[in-house]
């Protein structure tokens, strides 16, 4: 779609209709229009007030033009006021390339007079400060654009012309290296956790298992029959020793000595 065939399309759809625009803010105003305008050429936003738009506009998306006695706005050019026009913020509206020469521009504007829908309007050149030509998008979308380029946008279902979703994908590209890295040390480090708990657990199964083993062998220790001790007679005298307690019976059982 050429630059021409934008702005029929454009005049076609909101001529009449007042209260144009794609903000909040800017509905209604001369800058609502030259905001959908610039949406319709998938455009990035000039921000500011009317007679802002000239010093903002970014170069890379737009041409300047001063206004000088040799110059004539073309179609799809939007004109900007300086705020000397009316005393406060200046003024905007698109050149309609028709009735155009060194002593007069038209253009489709809004909101001059104050509160009037989109319309034709013939001006002289005073106030006017230049104009911007937009650049129609060319950059994604070059037929010298790489073959891989092409091929990664479609994989990634992203639209060339819409700038947010290649700065977006563009953007998360940059991040992704930072990302994948921290990404790889979590999993790395819950991997580490995830072994030092097996670990663990493998080692409270061993001592599970030797409690229950000392458990089984001290249950057997106690309900083996004592050997009876012998009367003392005469024949038989008493032990110069003392019994053995329960303790040292169960060390003695297990091989141990008492320390």
């Amino acid at each position: 779609m050429d630059i021409q065939e934008a702005f029929n399309n454009l005049f076609t759809q909101y001529n009449g209709q007042p209260n144009v625009g794609d903000t909040p803010g800017n509905k209604g105003q001369c800058v609502g229009l030259i905001e959908v305008w610039t949406d319709y050429l998938g455009l990035p936003h000039t921000w500011g007030d009317a007679d802002q738009l000239f010093a903002n506009a970014d170069p890379f998306y737009f041409d300047k033009i001063v206004n000088t006695p040799t110059a004539i706005p073309t179609t799809g050019d939007i004109i900007v006021w300086t705020s000397e026009f009316n005393g406060g913020v200046g003024h905007t509206g698109v050149a309609t390339g028709k009735n155009t020469n060194a002593g007069f521009v038209e253009v489709f504007e809004q909101n001059d007079p104050l509160g009037s829908p989109c319309h034709i309007k013939l001006y002289n050149y005073a106030y006017i400060q230049g104009w911007i030509r937009p650049k129609l998008p060319n950059v994604v979308q070059s037929p010298s654009m790489p073959d891989y380029l092409t091929q990664l946008f479609k994989e990634n279902n992203i639209d060339p012309t819409n700038e947010t979703m290649v700065r977006a994908f563009i953007q998360l590209a940059i991040l992704y290296p930072g990302v994948k890295t921290d990404l790889d040390s979590n999993i790395a480090q819950v991997t580490k956790l995830t072994d030092e708990n097996n670990n663990l657990s493998s080692i409270n199964n061993q001592q599970a298992n030797m409690i229950n083993d000392l458990n089984k062998k001290l249950s057997d220790c106690q309900s083996a029959t004592p050997t009876p001790i012998p009367t003392p007679t005469p024949d038989n005298p008493q032990p110069s020793t003392p019994p053995k307690s329960l303790w040292d019976r169960i060390l003695e059982f297990f091989g141990l000595e008492r320390a």
